[in-house]
């Protein structure tokens, strides 16, 4: 995962573009290219209304683990969880995998 958000991440930069990445497993990628940096999102399709009172509830009762994650919830009912990435510059890894691994089990 942090090599297809660090792909993903480097293409919207480049194109100043919103990019969205379907997995597989059922999680969606989110890049949002800021002034400086990235708005990075992990989130699930959308009709999963009833996952965001989960997330919060989750993060909040364990935010050393979770608390770079914000909850989101967007108008197409997809729910996501997304953190701004001030340096996405050289081509290394935007996230490390414990913080990927965090955000995969938040929104799961």
């Amino acid at each position: 995962m942090e090599n297809a958000i660090s792909e993903l991440a480097h293409a919207c930069l480049r194109k100043q573009e919103v990019g969205l990445l379907a997995r597989g497993d059922g999680t969606t990628l989110l890049v949002y290219p800021l002034e400086q940096g990235a708005a990075i999102g992990i989130g699930t399709r959308p009709g999963f209304e009833r996952k965001l009172r989960s997330v919060l509830r989750r993060r909040t009762e364990n935010l050393p683990r979770y608390g770079k994650w914000m909850p989101a919830l967007f108008n197409d009912g997809s729910c996501f969880v997304i953190t701004r990435v001030p340096d996405v510059s050289d081509e290394r890894a935007i996230l490390d995998a414990d913080i990927l691994a965090a955000a995969v089990e938040l929104i799961s």
